[in-house]
């Protein structure tokens, strides 16, 4: 992401900006309704701790019952820590 200066003082770690796209609707089809054309994604980030993990995971499934939202899952997100660089392995 050297391009648009998102790179850390190591010239590896980059600044966790991401990148921003539409949702692919044609991948996730089997989660689509004539009810629910466009389900909603939401993306959380969860803290290490097993328990508090737990905790918040509950939370937000008690959130979306009480607000009459269907909830589908968690997906964990696959995490490669040797892509990582000096300043970003630091923290």
């Amino acid at each position: 992401m050297e391009h648009r200066e998102a790179c850390g003082g190591d010239g590896e770690s980059g600044d966790g900006a991401g990148i921003m796209t539409q949702i692919p609707w044609n991948l996730s089809d089997k989660y689509r309704f004539k009810t629910c054309p466009q389900p909603g994604v939401g993306m959380i980030f969860l803290p290490c701790d097993p328990e508090c993990r737990t905790a918040i995971k509950e939370m937000m499934e008690d959130v979306c019952e009480c607000n009459k939202l269907g909830f589908l899952g968690w997906r964990e997100v696959p995490v490669y820590n040797d892509a990582l660089g000096p300043l970003a392995k630091a923290v």
